[in-house]
């Protein structure tokens, strides 16, 4: 008997309390696929450092380089909660996008929703309305698809992608066409009480702080007994099983657990560019987070952090002098895969 440390979710407190199985005794954590938790306070310091520095930079850099960097802490978070699908669950979501969409498009209708309503500090909760969307919708999509998993999970999700974002573009009242719904972070009430997030500098500030939290979120329930409970449903569904886990009921909450971190990172894309489109739901974006994390590691801590910034850097540096930019990412991540699938960090650790 070993002792249950603090959990998200009771139900899982059973996996780390025993290690007893009908057919003997086993380790509860499997060690066929090594995934490293990642304490909160790494990621949640760099951020720390990275968001008051791109507000410093921005003096000095101009404001494309602020906005670079405000774009690229957005899409590390939307990269860190498909990551811990893949690497904690063993889910490769295809729909991804759905989560982050759905909270883009809170956050919008939220802002149209305040008006000049009530003070500006409000602003600073509109993220919290992304994490609640995004949550809701990936509980939603987890009814069907968390009784799935592999290619099948791969599959399915792609084709509720698919089918979120063509309702987006035939529903305009609500999703406002292929030109979307425009949102003002600092219209009314918003540009006052000194709170000034009108400038990117400024909101890299309010980035930096939700990206932190989101960042906690994924690297404190990777740390829960729910994460073990995905790692051992990964590993071994049967033994999961027989331990008296509910295989459906772990993927399903794992799906929501991602889907409160994209979400945040979808209402920080809305009021990073002022704008929530249909382009947002599309699969295309699910492809691009997943190439960027099996570039830098699905299966390193880090691996979501350098993906993001290396297409980060592709959009806007190739970007300028290619129109075809994507192209270059796409020859980039064939290299990888075909030279060191287990991703760029795996060169650091030296691994085969």
């Amino acid at each position: 008997m070993m002792q249950a440390p603090r959990t998200v979710f009771p139900f899982a407190v059973a996996v780390q309390a025993t290690r007893f199985t009908p057919t003997g005794t086993v380790p509860v954590v499997t060690q066929r696929f090594a995934v490293h938790v990642v304490r909160p306070g790494s990621e949640v310091g760099c951020t720390g450092v990275v968001a008051p520095a791109a507000r410093v930079a921005g003096v000095f850099a101009g404001a494309d380089f602020t906005a670079a960097i405000a774009q690229f802490l957005v899409v590390w978070l939307a990269c860190r909660s498909w990551q811990m699908l893949a690497a904690q669950c063993g889910l490769y979501s295809f729909g991804h996008a759905v989560f982050v969409g759905t909270g883009a498009y809170a956050a919008v209708w939220t802002l149209h929703w305040l008006g000049d309503r009530v003070s500006g500090a409000w602003l600073l909760a509109v993220p919290a309305v992304g994490a609640v969307a995004g949550g809701i919708c990936a509980g939603v999509v987890g009814l069907a698809a968390a009784r799935t998993r592999g290619t099948t999970f791969a599959m399915l999700t792609f084709g509720l992608g698919e089918l979120v974002h063509l309702l987006a573009q035939a529903v305009p009242v609500w999703f406002g066409g292929e030109s979307g719904i425009g949102a003002d972070r600092a219209l009314g009430q918003f540009a006052s009480h000194g709170f000034g997030f009108a400038t990117p500098s400024a909101l890299s500030v309010l980035l930096g702080v939700w990206v932190a939290i989101g960042l906690a979120w994924c690297a404190r329930v990777e740390g829960s007994a729910l994460g073990l409970a995905m790692r051992l449903v990964r590993d071994q569904p049967v033994r999961a099983e027989a331990l008296g886990l509910d295989a459906v009921q772990v993927r399903r909450r794992a799906l929501v657990c991602a889907g409160v971190a994209a979400g945040v990172a979808g209402a920080l894309l809305a009021l990073l560019f002022e704008v929530a489109t249909p382009e947002s739901l599309a699969t295309q974006r699910s492809l691009g987070w997943m190439m960027a994390v099996l570039i830098g590691g699905v299966a390193s801590p880090w691996g979501a952090a350098l993906g993001a910034a290396i297409q980060v850097v592709f959009a806007q540096v190739l970007g300028l002098h290619f129109a075809s930019w994507q192209l270059w990412y796409g020859l980039l991540f064939v290299l990888v895969m075909l030279v060191r699938p287990g991703g760029v960090t795996h060169w650091r650790k030296g691994a085969a």
